[in-house]
Parts: structure tokens; C-alpha cells; sequence
């Protein structure tokens, strides 16, 4: 049975080049520091993003507020390749930088009018990896039989009908098991709407052949995926 520290593992480190591996996972990230990680799920992309801490998260309500600090720092990075980012909650807007603050609070600070800002999404993973792609923050490919943050035609049949996003459908639970090793829980065949992970297998490729990997921001318009992901996510 596999592990939650299976679905991910570095394949280049700049710091021991000789270690480098060919990738296997789904998805690889290529981060500004020089590493290169793979990952078979969503959450293990970001793990590299977030830090392995990610992988401990207990509910969606501490993963969201790792994904808030984390879109914070990378607002601030971003003025740097200039750059206006702010982070957003489609149900709670543009989240100042003090959210937690009172807003009469003497050191909080409005932000001045520059024009249309990028919007670092923070609803769920896909939408945060989705949003930080589109500023350039790290490139990231997924091989060419994968379609987690991809279009495919069984993603507009779960926007018509989202119970058919559920963990029985999941490719992550090993042979219809019990246990997610993405979250490393007991799963419940009809839960995961909501799932930032999901995943369905696609036999599209016959298995004996090499797959190639695709960069996402360069194969896609990163306006059109985040819109529908976005659309995807409201309605669950």
C-alpha cells in the first residue's frame, strides 16, 4: 500500500545534479530555486509549492489559510517582475494584506489603484497552482495521459453533473481500496466532490509507450482554465 509521501518525490536538486531522474509521475514542477519535483496528485504539486507541511494539513480550513500566507509572499515577489497581484476568494473578494486586521487598524494600508490586478486564486488547490502559473512563478507539465489540470470531456460532464466527481470514480485509491493515500484517510465511495485532488484514469495511450510532458502555460490559455475551474468549483 502506498504512502502519502509516495505521491511525490524530487528529481533534480542543482545542489546534487548527478542525482537527477528521468519522470515518471503525472505531474512535474520546476520551482525558481532550481528543484525539480514530480507528484501524482494535485496536493503533491503542492507540497513543493507550500513545503512538505502541506502533506500534514488536518481539513480544507488549514490548507486554505497555508494557501492565503503562501499567496501573500507571492504577491510581494511578483511586484517585483512588476507584477500587481492580489489574493482572492471568489466568497470573500480581494483578502487585504492584514485580513485578520481591523480594517481602522493604524497601520492597515489600501492598496493604490493600479490599474486591472492579477488575481491569486485561493478557493482550492487547482485554482491557486492555476493562478500562480499564469504570474510565471514556476513552471509546470503534466504528461500528456493526464488530465488533472488539463481539459478533458469527463471535466465538462462533471460540470453538468458534479456527483460524478466522487472517490469511487478517483484513480488515487489503489484498485478501488478504502484508504485515499493522497489524504491518507478512509474514503467513502460517494464524497470528493469538493476534492482538490480528483483524478480519473484515462486509457487513452497504450501504457508500453514513452509519454510526453506538457507545459500547461504554454499549451493553454491560463484565463480560459482558471474561468473554468473557477465555474467548476461554484458549483459543488
Amino acid at each position: 500500500m502506498s504512502s502519502i509521501l509516495d505521491q511525490r518525490r524530487i528529481i533534480r536538486d542543482p545542489d546534487n545534479p548527478q542525482e537527477t531522474k528521468i519522470p515518471s509521475m503525472p505531474l512535474v514542477i520546476a520551482l525558481d530555486n532550481g528543484i525539480v519535483g514530480e507528484a501524482t496528485s494535485i496536493r503533491g504539486v503542492m507540497s513543493f509549492i507550500i513545503g512538505a507541511e502541506y502533506l500534514d494539513a488536518e481539513d480544507g480550513e488549514i490548507e486554505w489559510y497555508h494557501r492565503l500566507f503562501m499567496a501573500r509572499k507571492e504577491c510581494m515577489k511578483a511586484l517585483g517582475r512588476e507584477i500587481h497581484a492580489v489574493v482572492y476568494d471568489c466568497r470573500k473578494g480581494i483578502i487585504a494584506n492584514n485580513y485578520a486586521a481591523d480594517p481602522e487598524d493604524p497601520d492597515y494600508e489600501v492598496l493604490p489603484d493600479e490599474g486591472e490586478s492579477l488575481k491569486i486564486r485561493i478557493e482550492n488547490d487547482r485554482l491557486f497552482i492555476l493562478s500562480l502559473l499564469k504570474i510565471g512563478t514556476f513552471i509546470l507539465l503534466e504528461r500528456e495521459d493526464s488530465y488533472q489540470l488539463r481539459p478533458h470531456p469527463k471535466w465538462d460532464a462533471i460540470r453538468k453533473d458534479p456527483t460524478l466527481q466522487n472517490c469511487k470514480s478517483c484513480l488515487h485509491p489503489e484498485n478501488g481500496g478504502k484508504l485515499c493515500p493522497v489524504y491518507s484517510e478512509d474514503i467513502w465511495p460517494e464524497n470528493g466532490k469538493r476534492c482538490g485532488s480528483y483524478a480519473f484514469l484515462c486509457n487513452e495511450h497504450d501504457k508500453t509507450e514513452k509519454k510526453e510532458y506538457i507545459e500547461i502555460a504554454k499549451a493553454y490559455d491560463m484565463d480560459e482554465l482558471i474561468e473554468v475551474v473557477g465555474q467548476e468549483w461554484n458549483l459543488k
